[in-house]
């Protein structure tokens, strides 16, 4: 099943990047910003569609995506989104098990292809649905701060082109909203510096001899 998805592919990407006359529409893509710390691994974000005008008919998507930093790499993507997918119960991605990503990971850039198995599509109108989640890992050593996720228009980045078309082929216009991955320091235990264990060490043994000499005192005053 795999290698017929792996000959289907290029078809697929030629309906999504066909020639065929624009549709305006309200469609928009939009990275879903996340957060992860440094030296995670298969931290995830999604990648969602909406509609913001009337109803429209999507049926095959390309999705690329790049990160401009080789601290964060993309390694993976799929299906399960948070919001329901695109061509949920229709989707030949699921309908032939096969890798949702079509190109060589890991890397910096990323591209998804999938498209309806019925050739129906799926009609938006004012929903969010899910496109891709996108799995990622932090180098141990990235910088703290955001690192920007840019969906690519058209095929600006090479290998990573993003392109929607309806069930009879048409190319339909969308607009795009990126994302950021904010890096946060790492999730490692906090080591106590020499100083505090001194002060720990000394400052115990301190308080039970003050301790002590509060009870001997308590005892005297009782027997007196």
């Amino acid at each position: 099943m795999k290698q017929k998805y792996l000959r289907l592919a290029p078809f697929a990407a030629a309906l999504v990047l066909s020639a065929a006359p624009a549709h305006a529409s309200g469609i928009v893509l939009t990275v879903v910003s996340v957060s992860a710390a440094a030296g995670s691994t298969n931290d995830y974000f999604d990648v969602i569609i909406g509609n913001t005008g009337s109803a429209q008919n999507v049926a095959a998507f390309s999705l690329g995506l790049s990160v401009g930093n080789s601290n964060i790499t993309l390694i993976g993507a799929d299906e399960a989104t948070a919001s329901t997918y695109v061509f949920n119960g229709d989707s030949f991605d699921v309908s032939f098990p096969a890798q949702y990503v079509t190109t060589p990971l890991p890397g910096q850039s990323l591209e998804g292809v999938d498209l309806s198995y019925s050739g129906a599509g799926t009609n938006l109108a004012s929903s969010t649905l899910g496109l891709g989640r996108i799995y990622f890992d932090v180098a141990s050593n990235a910088p703290v701060g955001p690192v920007t996720v840019t969906i690519t228009p058209g095929c600006s980045v090479p290998s990573a082109c993003t392109s929607l078309s309806d069930s009879g082929g048409a190319n339909v216009l969308f607009s795009l909203v990126n994302g950021a991955i904010t890096v946060t320091a790492p999730l490692t235990g906090a080591v106590p510096e020499p100083s505090t264990w001194l002060l720990a060490l000394v400052g115990i043994p301190a308080m039970g001899w003050k301790r002590m000499a509060r009870n001997r005192q308590r005892s005297r005053s009782d027997r007196n």
